[in-house]
């Protein structure tokens, strides 16, 4: 109940955890579908309601765009593990 969520006082904001979300709602694994597009989407006007900011982690191009369009405070573009092992191979690559 994200609305009831939001309205308290304590609660400062929403970060959307999608697969959290998509399994939550029964749907199984997170694929950035209609629904779970629909259910995030629900999500971020419920926060602009009550004044209140989201955060979306966005992996994928079309989840940023997604992530703009409905007003995220924050868009989260990479895991840290997995920028660090970009980061590390791309080290590695210019020694080998």
């Amino acid at each position: 109940d994200v609305a009831a969520i939001v309205a308290l006082p304590m609660v400062d904001g929403i970060f959307v955890g999608p697969s959290d979300l998509s399994l939550s709602r029964g749907r199984g694994r997170y694929g950035f579908t209609d629904v779970d597009r629909a259910d995030i989407a629900h999500v971020a006007a419920i926060c602009k309601a009550a004044s209140k900011p989201w955060i979306m982690p966005a992996w994928r191009t079309d989840e940023k765009f997604f992530a703009d369009e409905h007003g995220a405070a924050v868009t989260l573009i990479a895991m840290q593990q997995r920028a660090m092992a970009e980061g590390l191979e791309m080290a590695w690559k210019r020694v080998c």
